[in-house]
Order: structure tokens, then sequence, then C-alpha cells
């Protein structure tokens, strides 16, 4: 559910560890897939914020972050083995040499 995971008494540790793992890995890929799903109904339909709002319960701030740095950085360039603050940090730089080249 949303507040509990119940996990069968009769799980192994190797299935135990398993269920870790695909945790982590929804942990870690959740701030790009809703970026990435923000900015597709951005381009879609237009304004999604307040609908990202509703469906996903988090802040403006939040999604806007995520789907910032989602649109700055490209699938092809997002490396597993950094944080999604690793990549926010690349989009800040990025910006940051987009204006100094425009001047």
């Amino acid at each position: 559910t949303e507040t509990a995971l119940e996990l069968d008494m009769g799980l192994s540790l190797g299935e135990w560890e398993d269920v870790g793992r695909q945790l982590g890995r929804i942990h870690r890929a959740s701030a790009w897939w809703i970026g990435d799903w923000l900015n597709f109904g951005e381009s879609r339909y237009g304004e999604t914020y307040a609908q990202g709002m509703d469906a996903t319960g988090l802040q403006y701030e939040t999604l806007a972050q995520y789907a910032r740095v989602s649109r700055a950085v490209e699938s092809c360039r997002r490396l597993q083995n950094l944080t999604f603050s690793h990549h926010h940090e690349v989009a800040a730089l990025d910006e940051v040499l987009r204006i100094a080249r425009a001047l």
C-alpha cells in the first residue's frame, strides 16, 4: 500500500534482498520518471503542473526541479552510478555555460 510493505514470512533471504534492490531502483528512478512524465505532458497537452501536483501529491517546486533536470540531461547522458542530485548539479552547470556563451 502507500503506507506499508507487507512481506510474506516465508520469504527467503535472497528474495528479501531482491525486493530491496527493486525498491532501491524504483526510488532512484522515480525523480527521472516523474520529470520525463511531466515533460511529455507539457509538450503534448500544455501546462500540466496542476495535474501533476494532484496526481503525485508533490509540491510544484519539486515537480519543476524534476522536469527541469530531466529536460536538461538527455536520457543518454544519465548515469546510473550517479544520483539525481549529481545530475541536478550538471544541469545547473550546463545552464551557466549556456548563459556565458550568450554573453
